[in-house]
C-alpha cells in the first residue's frame, strides 16, 4: 500500500472514529435528559394545583457547538411557566427542583462523558 493511501485510510478511520463519538454523545445526551426531566418531574416538592408547572419542568438536550474542531453538547434544564423562577428562589428555595436536580445530575452526566470519551480513546465509541 502506497503511503498516501495509508494516509488517506488514516484520515477517514479518524472520520469514522470522530462521527461515532459524537453520535454516542448525542445519545447519552438524549438518555440523561430524559432520566433528569423525570426526576424534576417525580421529586417536585411543591403541591400541585394545575399540573402546570410541573408539566411545564423540562430537561432538553441540545447540541451548543458542532464544527470541525468543536462538538459542544449538553442539557438544558428549567421551567416552562412564567413563575416557575419563583418556584425556584421563593421561600429561600423551598420549592426549587431545578437547581438541586441539576447540581445532582452533574457529575453523572460528566462520568457519561468521560467514560465515552476514554473508550473512544481505546478505539470503541
Amino acid at each position: 500500500m502506497a503511503l498516501n493511501d495509508r494516509f488517506a485510510e488514516v484520515q477517514r478511520n479518524a472520520r469514522a472514529r470522530m462521527v461515532r463519538l459524537r453520535s454516542s454523545m448525542i445519545a447519552a445526551t438524549q438518555v440523561t435528559a430524559g432520566q433528569i426531566e423525570r426526576d424534576l418531574k417525580t421529586h417536585a416538592p411543591w403541591v400541585d394545583r394545575t399540573g402546570n408547572a410541573r408539566n411545564g419542568l423540562r430537561a432538553t438536550p441540545a447540541v451548543f457547538k458542532a464544527t470541525p474542531d468543536e462538538f459542544e453538547v449538553g442539557i438544558i434544564t428549567g421551567h416552562s411557566v412564567e413563575y416557575g423562577i419563583w418556584l425556584e428562589v421563593r421561600w429561600n428555595g423551598r420549592f426549587a427542583i431545578v437547581g438541586p436536580t441539576t447540581r445532582a445530575w452533574a457529575p453523572r452526566y460528566f462520568q457519561r462523558m468521560e467514560r465515552l470519551l476514554a473508550a473512544a480513546a481505546r478505539g470503541g465509541a
